[in-house]
């Protein structure tokens, strides 16, 4: 074979080379990392990762999804060392904080979000008349306290309806009847089937539950009486950040770069959640709605859910959860977000 030819069949594979070998991390990893999340609209950041690759050719590692119906049982999965990362909400990270389990959130997730549906029995009572004098009301037209139902004890949903309530002048264990149900997919049947006279939960299951029937209502959100809730959040293992800091800011960097898509497109967001929860449970269709409505705010900025760990904290001491509140700034690691958006300041979030 002539020199030059073996030169240039030299050349153009060294620049095949090149080009594979491109943008692929050099950073310490390991093979594979697991993370737990709960199908709703406000945790589908790493599935945008996902489906562009992102973990696959910027992070360099295969990640294992496992879903959870509610906040509860991924809190538990976090507890016994199951989960690497967990896109999980404030409540069960406070608890993860209490008992000592060595995990720092690194980047936030969503702003507001939680309504409470009701069916028409209470939600044309409590539209006419939006103070604890609705629940009076219900309650000696129907003779009993309103069924509403949250998930477990501990999660985001459970204390922003606890903490509603008390803002109303009422008490949650003996003015209203809370049903938990420990399944995401419970909840609209509970209130079609007239077992609950309403629920307090995030989209889609809002839109959703208002398309089951019409006389349904949103008649609460959050952010009405607790605005700027930043509420849920991605936690890291300890023991991952101390080993593996780079892969650490890459990771923050990926789902900043899954806030900043988001926010720029909720067609595709819509589509990302719609695959996630499963189109035949909820519809493309409802998913678009629920994305435009104002139940889908997806944020980045860990700093943004310091207030609200303050908030559910002092409000868990308070009704003797805990015998005293953490500092909240220890639950966090903000190392990683600051970098990355001081190298690339258009993924910065407020």
């Amino acid at each position: 074979m002539p020199k030059v030819r073996l030169l240039s069949l030299l050349g153009v594979a060294l620049a095949l080379l090149a080009l594979a070998s491109r943008g692929r991390p050099t950073f310490p990893r390991p093979e594979k990392l697991t993370l737990g999340y709960i199908p709703v609209a406000f945790l589908m950041h790493f599935a945008a990762a996902d489906e562009k690759g992102w973990f696959r050719d910027d992070l360099g590692v295969q990640v294992e999804y496992v879903s959870f119906p509610t906040g509860a049982p991924l809190l538990q999965a976090v507890a016994a060392g199951q989960i690497d990362i967990a896109y999980i909400g404030v409540g069960p990270a406070l608890t993860l904080a209490h008992r000592g389990v060595p995990y720092k959130i690194v980047a936030a997730t969503a702003r507001d979000g939680f309504g409470v549906v009701a069916a028409s029995k209470f939600a044309d009572i409590y539209t006419r008349n939006p103070t604890a004098g609705a629940f009076t009301e219900f309650q000696r037209q129907q003779g009993r306290n309103l069924k509403i139902a949250s998930p477990p004890k501990g999660t985001n949903v459970d204390i922003i309806l606890r903490l509603w309530l008390t803002r109303l002048g009422l008490n949650p264990e003996r003015d209203v009847e809370i049903v938990r149900l420990a399944g995401e997919e419970k909840f609209i049947p509970a209130l079609v089937s007239g077992a609950v006279d309403a629920f307090i939960f995030p989209e889609p299951h809002i839109t959703l539950a208002l398309r089951s029937d019409p006389k349904n209502k949103v008649i609460w959100w959050n952010q009405e009486t607790f605005p700027n809730t930043v509420s849920t959040v991605v936690m890291v293992k300890q023991s991952l950040i101390d080993q593996y800091p780079e892969m650490m800011e890459k990771l923050v960097e990926i789902h900043l770069r899954a806030n900043k898509l988001f926010k720029e497109d909720r067609e595709y967001w819509a589509r990302v959640t719609a695959r996630m929860v499963g189109e035949e449970r909820v519809p493309l269709d409802i998913v678009r709605q629920a994305i435009s409505g104002p139940g889908a705010n997806s944020v980045g900025n860990p700093r943004g859910a310091v207030d609200a760990i303050v908030l559910f904290d002092q409000f868990l001491v308070q009704d003797g959860t805990y015998p005293a509140a953490i500092r909240a700034e220890t639950m966090f690691d903000f190392r990683f977000y600051d970098r990355v958006v001081l190298r690339r300041p258009e993924l910065k979030d407020s």
